[in-house]
């Protein structure tokens, strides 16, 4: 598998630039809405409730905009990786330390020890697990286990990264679809985060595979190739 991303089309140019100029944009408004609710937080304080729940929403949905804004820059905007030795035990800890989750989700790790290095963009690679493992809390509503785990492929040389969740599992009839861009089973999804993920991987030579069992849960495994000797 080839390690550079795929060429853009004709469409795909056109929309880079439009989309870079509208998401600066669009931030610029959302910091000064960030801006001015800290400023009315700060002047009212917390003495009226429906104030306060206001305030609250408000945050919340610029920080879902900021979102959706930021994936819709990584779709669109294709960036040649800035490589260097990765170490994807430390990667995998330090995103799962940025991770939020409720405290119904036990989150397990059984990282390999001694793996080799991968030479990959960290912001990408980190990017894609962060999908993957907001994927995996977000199907977990009732709570259960979020498991990463590392190690060596069969050839004993690629690299791999997985996050299991113990949720319903994906419906048989949906997951053809998985990374079709704007597909989502979820009430307020976008349906954006598996295509990212497996854009940055494969911009690495690497591959994303899903698995998922209704009722057993989904298994997302992401495989990069060592870093070159």
């Amino acid at each position: 598998m080839s390690d550079k991303a795929p060429a853009e089309t004709g469409e795909e140019a056109a929309l880079g630039p439009l989309v870079r100029k509208v998401g600066h944009l669009v931030r610029n408004k959302l910091a000064v809405l960030v801006n001015s609710t800290y400023y009315l937080r700060l002047r009212l304080g917390d003495t009226d409730e429906k104030v306060t729940r206001h305030l609250n929403l408000m945050e919340r949905e610029v920080g879902v905009a900021s979102a959706v804004v930021a994936d819709l820059m990584d779709f669109v905007i294709v960036k040649e990786p800035a490589r260097r030795p990765l170490d994807v035990n430390q990667l995998a800890g330090d995103v799962l330390s940025e991770l939020a989750y409720p405290d119904a989700i036990k989150i397990v790790t059984a990282l390999k020890p001694g793996l080799p290095l991968i030479e990959a963009d960290p912001a990408q690679i980190a990017r894609a697990l962060e999908k993957l493992l907001v994927n995996a809390v977000e199907a977990m509503t009732a709570g259960g286990r979020l498991t990463v785990r590392t190690g060596l492929g069969d050839d004993g040389q690629m690299v791999w990264i997985a996050v299991s969740d113990t949720g319903p599992g994906i419906p048989v009839e949906d997951q053809a679809r998985l990374f079709d861009p704007l597909f989502t089973t979820k009430p307020q999804g976008f349906g954006l985060g598996l295509p990212i993920a497996r854009s940055f991987v494969e911009r690495h030579g690497g591959r994303l595979e899903v698995r998922s069992s209704p009722e057993k849960g989904t298994t997302c495994t992401v495989t990069l190739p060592p870093r070159s000797r």
